[in-house]
Formats: C-alpha cells, structure tokens, sequence
C-alpha cells in the first residue's frame, strides 16, 4: 500500500472521538493503517483551514469527529464543526473537488466500534475517488486568509472553474460581503479609519475621494456598519466566489472633496456638504465652508461640527463611533 499517497487525516476531539479512537485500539478494533488522527480540545475549534490544508499537502481525505448531538462537552461545538464541514464542501464543489473527500461524523466515548467502522467506511469510500489536483507547490503564504485563498485558487485552477464560478453566495460568519446605498453614502471614510483589515480604504488626490472594498479580507465585523453616520453600508456573512478568489478591489464610492475657505486644508466632501445643506438651512454657507478647525476660531466651540457627517470624518476609534 502506498501510505503516504494514500492518507487519510481525523481531526478527533478529546472528550468523546478521540476517546472512541483511544478506546478502539485498546480492544484491538482495526480501522485502515494509513489514517493519522489528531486531537483537538473541541470538534468546533478545528479551524477549516487545517481541513483544507491537509488536502492540499496531500491527504486523499478529511475527517472531522466530535460528540454526539446535545451532548458536546463545550456546549455547541460539535455544531459548529457540522456547519464548517457543510461550508467546506460547499465550497469544493464549488471549485470543481468532489466534496466526499471530506466528512464529518459523531460519536460518543463508549463507542469504539461505531467510530472504527465510520472510519473504515470513510478511508474506502475516498480511495475510489480521483486523485486530487497536486497543488502544494503553490500554497506558500504563511498567512491564514491568504493561505486559504491559495488553496481554492489553486484547486479551481486546476478544475478549470476558475473562470466559472457559481455566482450563488456561500454563507459563512468570518466572511463578509457588503452592500452600499449609493444615495446615502457621502464618502466620509468612516468606514474606513474602522476597518481593521483594510477591505475598505480611501484614495484621494487633489480634489476626488473614492472609496474602495476588498471581499476577500473583508470578515464581516460589521465595524464599517457601526461607523457610517448615514446608515448606507449593510453586510451579509457569505462568500461570493468570484470576487473573492480574484482579489477583487472595487470601488463603491466617490465624491470630490472640499477645501476649507479660510486656510484651503481638505476637510470634507461634496456630498457630505449638500447632507448638512439640506438639514441645515438656515446656517449661513460661510460658516459650512469653514474646516472645523477655522470654525472653532470664528464661532467658538460649541459650533465646531455642524452635523454628525463632519464628525464621523473624524472618527478614531470605534468606541467614538457607537
């Protein structure tokens, strides 16, 4: 047999699978030779990268146990693992891999022999499959989101999905996609000085702001959400394939900036500007032209920021935003 061609890896939690495993040995239960478990604390702590991962350094397959339903010793962890496994092979199939090379199935402490035959079932069932696209010599990144985008690339490359992926989005939390209301943003960037993996960022010139968002690392915090002062961003927990696995950096925004009439420091948009027009109209436009900072000399402190939309501009932390 060819062993390391032909291995299968068990991501096993401590209490209950990997007991069943433990178990299985000690009563001589034979399961196939060239499965390699690994023992995690939780079935949910396995992370999908180390699932994909293990495809891609050349397992034929990937198991993933935990405890029996309500009976997970952290609570919902095995719940957790069932949603991340159905994730995953939502997402190779999507790429073009047949989703049996991996599975996830339960099992309690006392059952060794269930846990041995779910096993052996599994390994015969993924050595009848075709072998795997042999991609590890291009999957480098040390990175976690890049080293998962380098494994579907990778894989739908090698199918030839890469340009035929599903437009259907893929729901998963540590993801996001977002939407922006056109008619409500006002490029402010708030979203932006939030945005701890810069999914969204700012380009400015001399007179234009545009605002740009990465899918691919954006993980659907909802910081962007929070911070925005005119409500226009919303975000779903999901993959869009396409986007995601092309890098795409598209812009959503834009809007020509203002200079401050007084000492010609850029301090705000266009459309920020009409937004405090249309809620202030009896300010005087001399004073909206001012930049914060030549207003406070003007009209003193209490009238620096005329509206929520100057001040969301400024926003450090996110604690000021909420």
């Amino acid at each position: 047999m060819k062993k390391e061609k032909e291995r299968v890896i068990g991501f096993c939690c401590n209490e209950c699978a990997y007991a069943a495993a433990d178990l299985a040995g000690q009563l001589g239960m034979k399961y196939p030779v060239n499965v390699r478990i690994i023992r995690t604390p939780c079935s949910g702590t396995t992370d999908p990268l180390w699932v994909l991962d293990g495809l891609a350094q050349g397992a034929k397959g990937v198991f993933v146990s935990g405890c029996l339903p309500d009976q997970c010793h952290y609570g919902d962890g095995n719940v957790h693992m069932e949603e991340s496994v159905v994730f995953l092979r939502t997402l190779l199939k999507a790429i073009g891999i047949n989703p049996k090379h991996i599975i996830s199935y339960l099992n309690s402490a006392g059952m060794p022999e269930a846990f041995a035959n779910s096993t052996s079932d599994f390994v015969k069932d993924v050595l009848s499959l075709p072998t795997l696209p042999d991609i590890k010599s291009e999957v480098k990144s040390a990175d976690k989101r890049e080293r998962f985008l380098e494994i579907l690339t990778a894989y739908a490359k090698a199918t030839g999905k890469i340009d035929k992926l599903d437009e259907k989005p893929i729901p998963r939390e540590g993801f996001g996609m977002i939407t922006v209301d056109e008619d409500k943003c006002v490029s402010c960037g708030s979203c932006g000085y939030l945005c701890e993996t810069d999914a969204i960022t700012k380009q400015e010139t001399k007179k234009h702001r545009k605002m740009y968002y990465a899918h691919y690392l954006c993980t659907g915090c909802e910081a962007c959400v929070r911070a925005c002062p005119t409500e226009a961003i919303t975000v779903n927990k999901e993959i869009h394939l396409k986007p995601f696995l092309a890098k795409e950096n598209n812009q959503f925004s834009g809007s020509q900036l203002v200079t401050c009439s007084n000492c010609a420091d850029k301090f705000a948009t266009v459309a920020i500007l009409e937004k405090i027009e249309d809620q202030f109209e009896l300010i005087d436009s001399e004073i909206i032209s001012l930049c914060p900072a030549c207003r406070r000399d003007v009209i003193g402190e209490d009238f620096v920021n005329l509206s929520r939309y100057l001040e969301a501009a400024n926003i450090k932390s996110e604690e000021e935003a909420k």
